[in-house]
């Protein structure tokens, strides 16, 4: 999709309000080009839109049971009107609100028809390479110098940081692993996955084993005691607080001696994260560096 979301072009409209005209992977759309009030339906969206300067103003919220990210900037939350939990786009809320322009999120395509018919809607395929997307939203929203300066500063960040990891932590092993209420899994050296990316590209961690070629695998107890990492990274479920068979099976996994034997768990080398940790987004990736330095060197 990334190819048709070449660009935008922008033109006076009568009354002098500047319009952008803005290529997106379901067609073409026009819309303000300074808006007043943006909407989003997914609040991922705002980990695109803050590095190229915009304000969002209507959201649901980050999940079931939590207003925002841990790592939502202060500038975004303030005045932010909130329309319920996240899930199908909530029209009715979205149409009360009145917004300029509605970024619509993948997963969301199939409301597009309803919700243009609120606000002037763009919606951008999702890519799994993070920096093409946010590189993609700054062609099509002209602010492509914007997104190449966050990149850099984000650039600059992981290179200071992988400097002072790479003294504090030397040699030693790192792995990112998940307890769900079934498995327990087990995240590779992938270089464009939400951690793997960050953890051992950016960052130039040390990896437990040689990559394999899905981005997770599903592990044994025993098999990760014999990777016997350094230290671990771990999340337990998939919405931590809520999920209570994921957090049974840590419990029956962590009390027995196998686990007790892990490298990382006999030198108190384990780190809780949040569900945030796996954000595959521009900010989501700034806030992942900064757990790995507050675990890794105590800060």
């Amino acid at each position: 999709a990334a190819a048709s979301e070449s660009g935008a072009a922008s033109d006076k409209a009568q009354g002098g309000e500047e319009w952008l005209t803005v290529q997106h992977s379901l067609g073409e759309t026009k819309i303000p080009a300074q808006p007043e009030r943006i909407a989003v339906t997914h609040q991922i969206l705002i980990d695109w839109l803050h590095p190229l300067g915009y304000k969002v103003s209507v959201a649901p919220m980050a999940r079931p049971n939590q207003e925002f990210e841990p790592y939502t900037p202060e500038e975004q939350k303030r005045d932010m009107t909130l329309i319920g939990p996240p899930g199908e786009p909530n029209l009715e809320a979205l149409l009360s609100e009145e917004p300029d322009v509605i970024f619509v999120n993948w997963g969301h395509d199939k409301a597009y028809e309803q919700l243009s018919k609120i606000a002037p809607s763009v919606f951008v395929e999702f890519q799994d390479d993070w920096r093409e997307l946010l590189r993609t939203y700054g062609r099509m929203l002209n602010k492509e110098e914007l997104a190449e300066a966050w990149l850099n500063a984000y650039q600059q960040k992981a290179e200071a940081a992988k400097a002072r990891l790479s003294e504090a932590v030397a040699g030693e092993t790192v792995v990112f692993i998940r307890f769900l209420p079934k498995e327990l899994r087990i995240y590779a050296n992938h270089p464009t996955s939400s951690v793997g990316g960050v953890l051992y590209h950016d960052l130039g961690l040390k990896p437990v084993s040689e990559p394999a070629g899905e981005m997770y695998e599903a592990i044994s107890l025993e098999g990760l005691a014999q990777l016997n990492p350094d230290h671990i990274f771990m999340q337990i479920g998939f919405v931590p607080a809520t999920d209570d068979e994921a957090a049974r099976r840590y419990n029956e996994i962590t009390e027995g001696p196998v686990w007790k034997g892990i490298n990382a768990v006999a030198k108190n080398q384990v780190y809780l994260v949040e569900s945030a940790f796996f954000s595959n987004s521009p900010l989501g990736k700034q806030y992942m560096i900064d757990v790995v330095l507050e675990n890794l060197l105590g800060e």
